[in-house]
């Protein structure tokens, strides 16, 4: 278990992400919007359904679904606010386009706090049951 794996584990999906947002425009310009809103929709999923299949023990499974929900939240990043900002209305852009953004912040605000409740209900859970009481690195996926 060393600091290289953990932090490549838990930063699998920024490298991902970065690539995903790079080829975004050029997929989003030969094949139009539609085809790369898919494509990131289905790698999240794949990666999703990856991830909840993983199994314990077996890090590199995990690294690996990370990766490719990194690459679909990459493609989605730069292919959704095109997509939005082309079928709004032009009267209706900015507000569409500031409402995507609130969402989006609304969303990561919202997935942070579960996640700070799921880890101090996964530390009560384990004080309760007699485990060291540790938060481990799984209670914050």
């Amino acid at each position: 278990r060393s600091s290289f794996g953990f932090g490549f584990f838990k930063e699998a999906a920024a490298p991902a992400a970065v690539l995903g947002a790079l080829i975004a425009a050029p997929l989003c310009d030969w094949y139009g919007r539609r085809p790369p809103l898919v494509a990131g929709s289905v790698c999240i999923s794949i990666g999703a359904l990856w991830s909840s299949l993983a199994v314990p023990g077996r890090v590199w499974d995990v690294c690996i679904a990370r990766i490719i929900i990194g690459a679909g939240s990459g493609l989605l990043s730069v292919a959704v606010p095109v997509y939005v900002s082309e079928i709004s209305r032009p009267d209706h852009r900015g507000k569409m386009m500031a409402l995507l953004t609130l969402f989006l912040a609304l969303g990561v605000i919202t997935v942070h706090a579960l996640s700070n409740w799921l880890l101090i209900g996964s530390a009560a859970y384990l004080r309760e049951f007699g485990a060291d009481g540790r938060t481990h690195w799984w209670a914050s996926l």
